[in-house]
């Protein structure tokens, strides 16, 4: 019965980043940041534990680029990416490659309410465009 299922545990390309494995841990938000938006210590022992998984790909959640509380929506203890938060981004992305090196890992953004994207859902919001701009304005 293994055999069936070694496809799993074997790596693949994922554009540029090649994954040990097809094995993909998907976002839970959790919204543990501080108000400000850093990663709390629970943040990074929670990573820390789902690196030790050997995940293929593993998601750092509810992560947004937003200063506004608005697009920041239903979770205002989400991580926020921004210059002043960057030293806790490395920190935990540091401990997640030292932990499990090879896993590739994405970064969910989100704002707004949350909903689904189908045409005609109310409560779905686009990415604005103006925090579009302040994002890469940053990188």
């Amino acid at each position: 019965m293994t055999d069936k299922f070694d496809w799993l545990f074997q790596s693949r390309a994922i554009g540029s980043k090649v994954a040990p494995n097809i094995m993909v841990l998907h976002p839970l938000e959790r919204g543990d940041g501080t108000p400000e938006g850093k990663p709390t210590e629970s943040s990074f022992e929670w990573y820390r534990q789902l690196a030790a998984g050997q995940w293929g790909v593993l998601f750092v959640e509810c992560t947004t680029c937003s200063d506004d509380p608005a697009d920041r929506g239903h979770m205002p203890n989400g991580l926020l990416m921004t210059e002043r938060n960057l030293p806790e981004f490395q920190r935990m992305v540091r401990e997640i490659k030292e932990i499990s090196p090879e896993t590739v890992l994405l970064i969910q953004l989100c704002t707004g309410e949350p909903g689904n994207d189908y045409v005609g859902n109310e409560r779905f919001m686009n990415l604005p465009a103006a925090t579009i701009a302040r994002a890469q304005a940053d990188m």
